[in-house]
């Protein structure tokens, strides 16, 4: 009876989707659903300031894991000069140059001392701008911090 229904002239037609079109359309749904739920994530999220999409990001070519770890930490806002004082339950540290909190945004966007590298850098205004895909910032960490 099936073959009948099919090969005969009176049956509607057959959607004819493949497996490959229906997964691609699931990923396709799921990946808009997590972005729509990114998209509703308080700005107060650190990293909902650095990261406007959910795509996965890319390194610089031929980027050791440290200085992969190094970028999402920053991309965080979370670092070893900047956390610590969580662990060794000291008071927040401050930048005694600027007498500002000591954040990775002060360093990267704000700091006076990091003028001449933000300038070499193309001044970027934004951690969004500072950190995205093609940052350019570890260079920034390396003359900056590797003293």
């Amino acid at each position: 009876m099936a073959d009948e229904a099919v090969t005969s002239g009176y049956s509607s037609s057959i959607n004819k989707i493949t497996t490959k079109d229906l997964i691609n359309e699931a990923i396709k749904r799921i990946l808009s659903s997590w972005q729509n739920y990114w998209d509703d994530t308080p700005t107060s999220n650190k990293l909902r300031n650095v990261k406007k999409t959910i795509a996965k990001w890319s390194y610089l070519k031929n980027s050791s894991r440290r200085e992969q770890i190094t970028i999402n930490r920053a991309r965080i806002g979370h670092s070893n000069i900047t956390h610590s004082y969580l662990i060794t339950k000291e008071p927040k540290p401050m930048y005694v140059s600027c007498n500002s909190p000591l954040t990775i945004e002060h360093i990267i966007i704000n700091c006076p001392n990091y003028t001449h590298s933000r300038h070499l850098l193309k001044n970027p205004t934004t951690l969004e701008e500072a950190l995205n895909q093609q940052c350019q910032y570890f260079h920034f960490f390396k003359i900056n911090w590797s003293r």
